[in-house]
């Protein structure tokens, strides 16, 4: 009886290892090709990756290269924008009609500021000063007054003469003197008293200048 049982047990396990050594064998083949078919879509996702990699490097570099083209081109306005010139001029006259008590080498102060492009001229102190460097043209005309005796006055480019505006010898005697000097940026150009002590204010007499060149 026992013989019986073992060998129905060892047939039982002969068939068990039977089928799954069947089952075995039998999986390998489905089994291979999903992983076959898996292998072949990693390898092509694997190649789509490196091509948008790709795509995007050269995209990435081209927009490096367009940015470094637009930042040139910013430079280069601003560099053209600085050199651009921006109008410097000015005109500037006398408040009152009568000016009496004037000593030499006193400083006119023309207090009716008519134009200031550039904003050089300072009616407070009477000093035009450059806002950049360049050559300016400045002018200077005045009126002996009927009540007084000859009047001189000076252009003054820190303490050095530029000229000289001279009149003298009649009733409502005028003169102009025009100058051209280069200025550096921060220097200064004023009109001082180089005779007399009494002048004709208002439009008569009249202190005026303006860049004419960079250089």
């Amino acid at each position: 009886m026992s013989r019986i049982i073992l060998f129905t047990l060892l047939l039982q396990a002969t068939s068990a290892g039977e089928y799954v050594r069947g089952r075995r064998s039998d999986d390998n083949g489905p089994l291979e090709l999903v992983v076959n078919g898996l292998s072949e879509k990693l390898t092509q996702l694997t190649a789509q990756v490196q091509a948008m990699d790709t795509k995007l490097t050269s995209k990435n570099q081209a927009q490096d290269a367009a940015l470094v083209s637009q930042e040139a081109e910013i430079n280069s306005l601003k560099g053209r924008l600085d050199t651009v010139e921006q109008p410097v001029a000015f005109t500037a006259k006398f408040g009152v009609q009568d000016i009496h008590g004037l000593g030499n080498d006193q400083t006119l102060k023309f207090d009716n500021v008519m134009y200031n492009a550039g904003g050089g001229y300072d009616p407070v102190s009477g000093h035009f000063t450059a806002p950049s460097s360049g050559t300016y043209a400045f002018f200077l005309m005045t009126m002996r007054h009927d009540n007084g005796d000859t009047v001189s006055l000076a252009l003054m480019k820190g303490s050095t003469y530029l000229g000289t505006a001279y009149a003298c010898c009649s009733q409502d005697a005028t003169t102009t003197e025009a100058v051209t000097v280069h200025l550096n940026k921060g220097e200064s150009v004023h009109v001082q008293m180089h005779g007399g002590t009494m002048l004709f204010g208002g439009p008569h007499t009249t202190f005026a200048g303006m860049k004419i060149s960079p250089k």
